[in-house]
C-alpha cells in the first residue's frame, strides 16, 4: 500500500506539475491577444476570448488542486507540531481577508485548545470549511462560527455558518473528490475542498461530518485526537506486528 500511494502521488504530481506550464502559456497569449485586437476585431471576439480565459483559470484551479490532493498521503507523524486553534483562525482570517471584506463576512471562535498535528493540517480543513460557509452564503453578514469542545484525549471543532445549507441526500456526496452541487457560473470551486478535508481527518484518526438543511445553513464537525503522533506510532506498530507474523 506503501509503496503504491507513493507512485501514484508521484504521477499525480508530474502530471499536475507538467499541465501547469502549458496551461500558464494558454492564459498568458489569450490575454496577448485580447490586449493587441484592434478596437472593432476585440468587440467581435471579446465573448470568446472571455470563456477561454476563465475556462483556462478554472482549468489552472482544478490541475493545482489535484497536485495538493495527491500530496496528502505524508505520515502523521511528519512535521507534527503543537498548534492552538486560535492561531490557525487567525491565519485563515487573513488568508480570506478580501472574500470576508467584499462579502462583509465575519468569523468567531468561541473556545480555544492545543492541538499535536502535522503542519499546516488545522489550518488546512479551517481553511476549506470557513471558507465554504463565507463563499455560499447570501447572508446580508455571512457568518461562521468555529466552535472549539474539548473530550478527553479529543477535540471537536463545530463550524457553523448561516450560509445557503445543502439538502441531507447530499451529506454524504458533498465529500466526494470533484462532486460539486453549484455550477461554476453560480459559485466558483473545483469539488476538491471537502474531499481533501475528509481525507485528512482520517489520515488524523477523527471523523467529519455535516449536519444541513437547504435554506437553514450547516455545521460540518470535525474530531480529531489532540495529539495525532501517538495515533502514528500505535498504526506503525501494527504494521511490523503483521509484517513479522
Amino acid at each position: 500500500l506503501r509503496e503504491s500511494n507513493a507512485e501514484l502521488e508521484r504521477f499525480a504530481y508530474i502530471a499536475s506539475h507538467d499541465l501547469k506550464t502549458p496551461l500558464r502559456n494558454v492564459t498568458s497569449f489569450l490575454g496577448l491577444i485580447e490586449r493587441r485586437l484592434p478596437v472593432g476585431a476585440k468587440a467581435l471576439v471579446a465573448e470568446y476570448l472571455e470563456i477561454a480565459l476563465i475556462n483556462a483559470r478554472q482549468m489552472h484551479d482544478l490541475v493545482t488542486d489535484v497536485l495538493e490532493f495527491s500530496r496528502l498521503n505524508s505520515s502523521v507523524g511528519e512535521l507534527a507540531q503543537e498548534v492552538k486553534v486560535s492561531a490557525a483562525v487567525e491565519q485563515t482570517r487573513s488568508s480570506l481577508s478580501a472574500k470576508l471584506r467584499e462579502s462583509n463576512g465575519e468569523i468567531q471562535l468561541e473556545g480555544d485548545t492545543s492541538l499535536v498535528l502535522p503542519k499546516g493540517t488545522l489550518e488546512q480543513i479551517l481553511s476549506n470549511l470557513i471558507g465554504n460557509g463565507i463563499k455560499y452564503n447570501k447572508a446580508l453578514r455571512p457568518t461562521v462560527r468555529v466552535i472549539v469542545t474539548e473530550m478527553d484525549d479529543r477535540v471537536r471543532l463545530s463550524v457553523v455558518d448561516n450560509g445557503i445549507g445543502i439538502a441531507p441526500q447530499y451529506h454524504d456526496k458533498i465529500f466526494e473528490v470533484f462532486r460539486r452541487l453549484h455550477c461554476s457560473d453560480s459559485y466558483a470551486g473545483t469539488g476538491v475542498g471537502l474531499a481533501a478535508c475528509r481525507k485528512v481527518v482520517l489520515r488524523l484518526g477523527g471523523r467529519i461530518a455535516v449536519d444541513s438543511k437547504e435554506g437553514q445553513g450547516s455545521t460540518f464537525t470535525v474530531d480529531l485526537p489532540k495529539d495525532a503522533t501517538e495515533l502514528d506510532a500505535c498504526l506503525t506498530a501494527n504494521i511490523e506486528r503483521l509484517a513479522e507474523a
